[in-house]
């Protein structure tokens, strides 16, 4: 039964890998270099995005309750985030003309989201350590 739960928690932890993906590709989606009304994340740039997805890993929305604030109380390895601008468009082609940025809207943002997940059962631990990894891609807005 211990094992079902462990095995379930690394589930929740694939699933809240994605989610933290899809939900930093439409934060840098919005906060294109056409974004004037967001302040200082606006434009957003590559640190941006990993702050929000830090941020909103330790404000326990795609958390469960545990101590360390993050999917698995026996973290395993630091979370990834890596934002990238190809500078090619929805379609594939390329989305700008002249001097326009890689974040301008019509233009395509790329998030990956990496965590290394840990059993923390004792008879789990020694199984190899799960690797979850997300990309998730949008269209810039604004």
């Amino acid at each position: 039964m211990l094992g079902v739960i462990d095995f379930s928690r690394a589930i929740y932890t694939y699933h809240w890998v994605a989610e933290a993906a899809r939900e930093a590709t439409r934060y840098a989606s919005v906060r294109g270099s056409a974004c004037n009304t967001w302040g200082s994340a606006c434009p957003a740039v590559a640190t941006d995005v990993t702050s929000y997805v830090q941020t909103i890993v330790s404000s326990g929305i795609y958390v469960s309750s545990t101590v360390t604030g993050s999917p698995s109380s026996t973290t395993a390895g630091a979370l990834g985030v890596t934002t990238t601008w190809p500078g090619t468009g929805g379609s594939g082609g390329t989305c700008r003309t002249g001097t326009q940025p890689v974040n301008y809207p019509g233009c395509v943002v790329t998030v990956r989201v990496q965590y290394t997940y840990g059993f923390s059962l004792p008879y789990l631990s020694s199984l190899s350590k799960m690797n979850f990894s997300s990309t998730s891609q949008v269209v810039i807005s604004q």
